[in-house]
């Protein structure tokens, strides 16, 4: 299973990903835990991704756009 397509979670600055090894989960949780401002910093750069890219009016305003455009 992908869980970070296209590095995403790196390019954004918004997690990290273990890629299936136990180890380095554990390795990322316990970093995580220790460092509350990498954390806070992940948490606010996810948040603002989400917001950015699949807020549900900007998505249902340009796919209504777009069928307004297809019944021309």
């Amino acid at each position: 299973m992908q869980v970070n397509p296209d590095d995403i979670l790196h390019q954004y600055k918004m997690g990290m990903c273990a890629q299936n090894d136990k180890a380095q989960w554990i390795a990322t949780v316990k970093q995580l835990y220790e460092d509350t401002n990498l954390w806070h910093e992940y948490s606010r750069n996810a948040r603002r991704y989400a917001e950015e890219n699949h807020n549900l009016e900007i998505i249902a305003e340009e796919f209504f756009g777009l069928l307004k455009k297809l019944s021309l």
